[in-house]
């Protein structure tokens, strides 16, 4: 993968891994988020996010030895960040009169994300932050992300329990249904 001749390909080819490896986990993080629930999604999307963000800071660290290290970084902190909003999602199902706020919500919190690259161009051009600290900041914010999901965000237990209460002639007629063809 590495050219030194043209820095600017290995930036496009570590992007392309990067939306091919998120595209790639798009199937496995809806079967995490049905199996597991939204805060196994919050708090694995946090971590896997955190490591990620721990190589890059380690391949701007040292860029001569551990360049290489960005193509896992990046794409395990983008796919992580990608895990870790289907959280979000999990207080559409229980708060259905506000999914137009928790949606909202979810697009503000993506949008802030974006212009994380321009707070780190702006501490490193006025301040001379290194980037690869800014690397390393955002991994221990993605660690704080991982506790707050697994302190906020219900259970899948019971999200299960709150469909139950909120809708259980839906469910009753679901499990006979079941019943009779079985």
């Amino acid at each position: 993968f590495k050219n030194a001749e043209d820095p600017k390909t290995n930036f496009d080819i570590c992007y392309a891994v990067s939306m091919c490896f998120l595209f790639a986990s798009s199937l496995p993080s809806g079967i995490l988020m049905d199996k597991c629930g939204g805060r196994a999604c919050g708090v694995v999307g946090a971590l896997m996010a955190s490591v990620g963000l721990l190589l890059m800071g380690a391949a701007t660290t040292f860029p001569a030895q551990w360049d290489w290290l960005m193509f896992y970084g990046y794409p395990m902190a983008t796919a992580g960040g990608m895990i870790n909003s289907l959280c979000m999602y999990t207080f559409i199902w229980l708060l259905p009169d506000r999914a137009n706020l928790v949606t909202g919500i979810a697009g503000g919190i993506a949008s802030l994300s974006d212009t994380c690259a321009l707070l780190a161009v702006w501490l490193h051009d006025i301040y001379g932050v290194p980037i690869a600290w800014f690397f390393f900041g955002l991994s221990v914010l993605a660690l704080a992300a991982a506790a707050v999901s697994q302190l906020v965000v219900p259970s899948l237990e019971f999200s299960m329990e709150c469909a139950r209460l909120m809708a259980p002639e839906a469910i009753l007629a679901e499990e006979a249904a079941e019943a009779g063809a079985a």
